[in-house]
């Protein structure tokens, strides 16, 4: 199988987030923000496609063997940890695909300025309105695996992040140790955090029959989890 990486740099208006989705990852239900929300969202929304540098980047590697309780998928470059859960999900696979995706350093640059100039609830939106850009890049990149997928009469899993049911954010060496994230300005720090802070890494299961399906918000103890959020759990 062909792991060549494919980067993306999708245009801001596929990407730009909507007021619902902001207020979502604020954790509000729809209609439920506070008054001044809308507007000062609307505001930052009209000042952040100058400061935007979204991008991401991908590549599928054949499964060899998945050891779901070591957590383990062994594949046609090496081998993945991703905790039993996850390694779960990707069972019936027979190849995934991993991606990285990222708002942009002008973007963390953007939140910063907020801050520094002690506007504490413009950084918070802003931040939230990151939060949004990394995920629908990763959404753009799911639909291109799905499609690719479909034309080979395959499906894929939900979207999986270290950090999320019990994958060890240390283990999020495994994912840019096999993708040029250097070429989408992503870099991983010491404390295996992702710097731009506004990205999101994972893993997506390709195989036949499968198919997104519910998350499993019952077998997972994390609490400031944006599906649960959006979910009202």
């Amino acid at each position: 199988m062909n792991n060549k990486p494919v980067i993306l740099t999708p245009d801001y208006a596929s990407i730009k987030p909507s007021l619902s989705e902001v207020a979502t990852i604020m954790g509000y239900s729809p209609g439920t923000e506070p008054s001044f929300v809308p507007e000062m969202v609307g505001i930052l929304l009209e000042e952040a496609p100058s400061h935007v540098s979204a991008a991401g980047c991908y590549s599928v590697f054949e499964i060899v063997e998945i050891k779901a309780p070591q957590g383990l998928i062994l594949h046609s470059s090496g081998n993945l940890r991703c905790g039993s859960k996850i390694a779960r999900q990707i069972i019936g696979s027979d190849s995934f695909a991993l991606f990285i995706t990222t708002a942009g350093n002008s973007f963390d640059a953007w939140i910063k300025s907020k801050a520094s100039g002690g506007d504490v609830l413009a950084e918070y939106l802003c931040s939230s309105i990151g939060s949004v850009i990394a995920d629908k890049v990763a959404d753009v990149i799911q639909e291109e695996i799905n499609s690719n997928a479909m034309e080979a009469g395959k499906g894929i899993t939900n979207r999986y992040s270290p950090g999320y049911c019990s994958w060890n954010v240390r283990e999020q060496r495994d994912i840019f140790d096999l993708l040029p994230s250097d070429k989408i300005g992503v870099t991983l720090t010491p404390s295996f955090l992702m710097k731009p802070i506004k990205s999101v890494s994972g893993i997506i299961g390709i195989g036949p029959d499968k198919k997104p399906g519910p998350y499993m918000c019952d077998l997972c103890n994390m609490t400031n989890c944006l599906v649960k959020r959006a979910r009202g759990l």
